[in-house]
């Protein structure tokens, strides 16, 4: 086996784990929204320090409507 073989699949193993990990971060954050869907909205308040309203961001860049449930 030559070096150069064994370099590109230590690579495709890294991007292959990549994609996979991301793949089930994705579905786990879906899975979250789901069953409570407010927990992401309290994340990103308590996350957010300059702003008291994360929507704030989004309706002046995005022009999107901030959600009126549970807000």
């Amino acid at each position: 086996m030559s070096v150069g073989s064994i370099t590109v699949f230590g690579i495709t193993a890294v991007v292959h784990a990549l994609l996979i990990a991301g793949v089930v971060v994705t579905i786990a954050t879906f899975k979250a929204a789901q069953y409570r869907p407010n927990s992401l909205v309290q994340l990103a308040r308590r996350l957010s320090s300059t702003n008291k309203n994360p929507w704030k961001i989004l309706v002046a860049e995005e022009g999107l409507e901030p959600p009126t449930r549970g807000l």
